[in-house]
């Protein structure tokens, strides 16, 4: 009987490594990057904090700049050696930027060129 319980916590911590191991290669290979220090955005300070996250343009033209507002900050879409990076709102408090899109007729402004 100690076997069992042995072969048994052993079973449950090799799937939890397996669940933990995917967990972390989907949040990796997702299509967005997280705001942070590393990544570069064009944003502005706001006068008054914004309670909440709001996106003026939730579903990511390419043809519109958009812009987001979260608490101290208003982000923009904008351009990059002619890809889009476009911003939106992750949950009412966490905002997140698309990987760049290549428009195909060029970028411009924050959005791509018609």
């Amino acid at each position: 009987m100690v076997a069992k319980t042995k072969d048994t916590k052993l079973l449950y911590a090799v799937l939890l490594g397996v669940v933990a191991v995917a967990g972390i290669l989907i949040l990796g290979l997702s299509k967005s990057t997280e705001i942070n220090a590393a990544v570069t955005f064009d944003r502005e300070l706001l006068e008054e904090p914004y309670p909440g996250c709001f996106d003026n343009d939730p579903q990511n033209y390419f043809d519109f700049k958009g812009f987001v507002k979260s608490k101290k900050y208003l982000y923009h879409d904008y351009c990059r050696d002619g890809k889009l990076f476009q911003v939106y709102c992750v949950t009412s408090k966490r905002v997140a930027m698309t990987r760049g899109y290549e428009c195909p007729k060029g970028c411009e402004a924050g959005a791509c060129l018609s």
